[in-house]
């Protein structure tokens, strides 16, 4: 390094250092916003979980997190048909041995339902469960306020085809391949789930819930009427995933895929959360409100999933 630009160097370090001050900022009060996380599913009931957005800055503990959920909301759902009032049920209540099969109802690992007292907002009226084809409107009411929303659940749209491929003819793992032919109609959405069936070194599940893997929502807006082939790697998992196996699958997985045709505004929700929660570490990136289809002020989303399933073997 030259001699002129080690100076600047070194006198650039000293005008930093030389002009430190403490600044105290005063951060404008946050006013929570109600958060909805809603779906209907083909051939299940409703599920509503309510909660309040939290600050930037604010606390993230158990107490927090559990004070977020929002309780004795009136949370109503019409199929233009019937209409019902939704229940709320929390996990603190739940009777001996049902905690697995709700974890999975709720899609949350089992191990939060004991962690945390997971509220929700459903129904056990079989006339409420989701219908192909159907529009299905969402009524909330609380604190005095009002939201609606209204979604659809659309018209399955299967893979052509699936399957397993290693990323090396040497390695044990790899990747799950599928081919997908989308329909000529502008406006097709979608969300990709995976689960492996069988046991881990401890007798239990490999994975208890089904689980999104990075990139798992998309629509159709840049290959509307075309046939195309992608990959997909591993849904994160606390179990099985060190080393090497990180975000792959393994010869001798069963592997479920569960792929979901949803509304064009619900997968672009869904994309765009998922792009923040990778970018949440990211010093340089900007915070932004996520798109909703919620009226009244709210935050979140309302959508409808029309599901088929794929199971393979990898080998």
């Amino acid at each position: 390094m030259r001699l002129n630009q080690i100076y600047i160097a070194l006198l650039a370090c000293v005008t930093v250092f030389s002009c430190t001050k403490e600044i105290d900022l005063e951060l404008p009060e946050y006013e929570p916003k109600l958060v909805v996380d809603g779906t209907i599913e083909e051939g299940l009931p409703p599920i509503v979980l309510l909660t309040k957005s939290q600050a930037f800055f604010g606390e993230t503990d158990i107490n927090s997190f559990e004070n977020s959920f929002v309780h004795d909301a009136v949370v109503i759902v019409s199929d233009g048909t019937t209409t019902d009032t939704l229940q709320e049920f929390c996990s603190s209540s739940l009777p001996p041995g049902t905690d697995t099969l709700v974890a999975q109802f709720l899609g949350v690992p089992v191990e939060a339902l004991a962690f945390a007292n997971i509220c929700a907002y459903t129904t056990l009226n079989q006339a409420m469960f989701g219908q192909l084809n159907t529009h299905y409107s969402l009524r909330i009411e609380s604190e005095g306020n009002t939201y609606t929303s209204m979604t659809k659940i659309p018209n399955r749209v299967p893979l052509d085809s699936v399957w397993f491929e290693g990323e090396a003819s040497s390695l044990p793992h790899g990747f799950v391949y599928a081919i997908l032919s989308d329909p000529d109609t502008l406006g097709n959405g979608y969300r990709w789930y995976d689960k492996r069936l069988n046991l881990a070194d401890d007798g239990f599940p490999k994975d208890f819930n089904f689980g999104l893997p990075f990139g798992a929502s998309f629509f159709d807006e840049f290959f509307n009427a075309e046939t195309f082939e992608f990959g997909v790697a591993r849904s994160d998992s606390d179990r099985d995933d060190e080393n090497d196996r990180e975000g792959f699958f393994r010869i001798g997985d069963t592997i479920v895929i569960k792929f979901c045709s949803v509304p064009y505004e619900s997968a672009e929700y869904y994309q765009f959360a998922e792009t923040q929660a990778i970018n949440n570490g990211n010093p340089f990136s900007s915070p932004a409100n996520n798109p909703t289809n919620i009226e009244g002020g709210a935050l979140g989303v309302w959508t409808g999933y029309a599901v088929t399933y794929d199971t393979i073997v990898a080998q």
